[in-house]
């Protein structure tokens, strides 16, 4: 249709004319599918139609959604890489041009990410000149003052800069940067303020340390985590549930205020975060050396799945991931493996079973992540979800952390990959 006929087309048209386009889309997305996924799709037109019936509005991204749909009508795990989204036709791909003020071309693709990595220097550069804030480096505590959460400055052409100001963690200091957008501005903020507590006000190592048995310590020993990155990441952990009791400080007197909680109560957190810890090493110690004794052929699969499992809950950096609050999960969850591993005499058929229900919704989360440049507190909830469906599946006299189901857990991925 001709560009000029579209301001001809009443509102119902125009509806019409987007709905046949999108249908359109979803039919071309399906053939773009590798062969064996799309054998489980036959036959494709019904498919097709049935899936554009369900995708309702998706909020994100449509190759998210849609491929969240057809992962529930197929049964089979489909992941928004497997489209081969340059086997579209080319009026259905984005097209990039990124202009300056002068409406000259400065970059050009149908790659965003690329095209942003490109700019990405260039535009940061921009917008600190613009911004009226001095950049710093090298800060080791609170000497900011009060830090304005947006500063606008008008530059040539009468437009309106919005830059955002910030603190980035930079191990042994943090800086002071301004950003784009508020959101990056908070993701960067919340470590750049954890960075500043543990300089000024978190309990060193050593006394941390103190505070284990020699039983822990020898726990700990025997694993492959050393005990310093151990007692470290109880700290930051120990931080970072301080700070998520309170708003992000934007002056001294906030972050006086947040300093002064992590001074009184950080100690006791850290000493209880790095002795959960040791427990769980231990336990994870103890699975280990179970699964090592296993080694019939036919325990095989389920030695792999439950050592894999046992490495992703204790792997370096687990206590500083999980927090505080929930470490006694993650005790749980090794606790879990070792009642599964209790019970397995009684039948194998039927444990290798259970994992063939929970491994293809391990596998499209696992495939979500790895998709995502980050991973945002939607995408990690979800993840939990999951290992509480283990336990479900696995050793549910344990305890269960509220209803769970593959149905579930693959309707909150799509959620969380679509709002990203």
């Amino acid at each position: 249709m001709p560009l000029t006929a579209l301001n001809q087309i009443d509102d119902d048209g125009f509806d019409w004319l987007i709905r046949g386009y999108r249908r359109e889309l979803v039919g071309l997305l399906l053939r773009s599918l590798p062969k064996d996924l799309r054998r489980h799709l036959i036959p494709m037109a019904e498919t097709a139609d049935a899936a554009y019936d369900l995708l309702g509005a998706p909020e994100g991204r449509l190759v998210d959604r849609l491929a969240a749909v057809l992962s529930e009508l197929s049964g089979q795990p489909v992941r928004a890489a497997d489209f081969e989204l340059e086997r579209l036709p080319s009026h259905l791909r984005l097209h990039v041009v990124v202009v300056d003020d002068a409406g000259s071309v400065v970059d050009a693709g149908d790659d965003l990410d690329a095209i942003r990595a490109r700019q990405a220097g260039t535009a940061r550069s921009a917008l600190a000149k613009a911004a009226p804030l001095p950049e710093r480096r090298d800060i080791v505590r609170w000497d900011l003052g009060t830090l304005e959460r947006v500063v606008e400055q008008q530059v040539e052409g009468g437009r309106v800069v919005r830059a955002y100001p910030t603190l980035l963690d930079r191990g042994d200091s943090v800086s002071l940067r301004v950003v784009d957008n508020p959101g990056l501005q908070e993701r960067a903020m919340r470590g750049g303020v954890r960075r500043l507590l543990l300089m000024a006000a978190a309990p060193t190592p050593t006394k941390v340390e103190r505070t284990l048995s020699s039983a822990a310590k020898l726990a700990i020993a025997a694993s492959s985590i050393p005990i310093g990155e151990l007692v470290q990441d109880s700290i930051e952990a120990a931080v970072d549930a301080i700070l998520a009791r309170h708003d992000l400080p934007w002056s001294d007197s906030e972050f006086g205020r947040i300093e002064r909680a992590v001074r009184d109560d950080c100690p006791q957190l850290a000493a209880d975060a790095v002795a959960e810890a040791a427990d769980i090493v231990a336990a994870g110690e103890r699975v280990r050396k179970r699964l090592g004794a296993l080694t019939a052929e036919a325990l095989r699969p389920t030695v792999a799945d439950a050592r894999a499992h046992l490495d992703r809950l204790v792997a370096s950096g687990f206590a500083r991931r999980a927090g505080t609050d929930r470490l006694p999960d993650v005790h749980r969850y090794v606790r879990g493996i070792e009642y599964r591993l209790d019970h397995l005499a009684g039948d194998v058929a039927r444990d290798q079973r259970r994992m063939a229900e929970v491994r293809p919704i391990e596998r499209e989360y696992a495939a979500t992540v790895a998709a995502l440049d980050r991973l945002p507190d939607p995408v990690r909830e979800v993840g939990w979800l999951i290992e509480e469906l283990r336990m479900s599946t696995f050793a549910q006299p344990l305890g269960v952390q509220g209803p769970v189901s593959v149905k579930r857990i693959r309707r909150e991925l799509a959620t969380a990959a679509g709002s990203t």
